[in-house]
């Protein structure tokens, strides 16, 4: 199931999940929250799902508890994608779920 995954250095518990793309259909009704971002790559322990757009390469996460998501911008390959935001995001101690100030754009979605 899972190709890589991060862990906590003191609990080890696992804190990400990438998984073989699947179709954003996977998300029953949460695929119409962000239909350009097509494709599932993995998802958090903490019930976020990283996606991606395949047309413009950008990858988002979505908050579904929030019933919000953030663009992160595009990365070359799922592997840059977390090189530069998921290990980047557990070295600084923010988790993806964590507000953040990098001026990337955050959605709030319609309930």
């Amino acid at each position: 199931m899972s190709q890589s995954a991060e862990r906590a250095d003191a609990t080890n518990v696992l804190l990400y999940y990438l998984i073989v793309p699947e179709s954003h259909e996977v998300l029953g009704p949460w695929a119409d929250a962000f239909p350009a971002y097509t494709v599932v790559v993995g998802y958090s322990s903490l019930g976020h799902f990283f996606l991606h757009d395949p047309a413009s390469q950008e990858y988002a996460v979505l908050h579904p508890f929030k019933a919000a998501g953030k663009s992160y911008g595009a990365h070359a390959s799922t592997a840059a994608f977390e090189a530069a935001i998921l290990r980047d995001l557990r070295a600084s101690r923010r988790t993806c779920c964590a507000a953040t100030t990098c001026g990337r754009s955050r959605r709030v979605l319609a309930r």
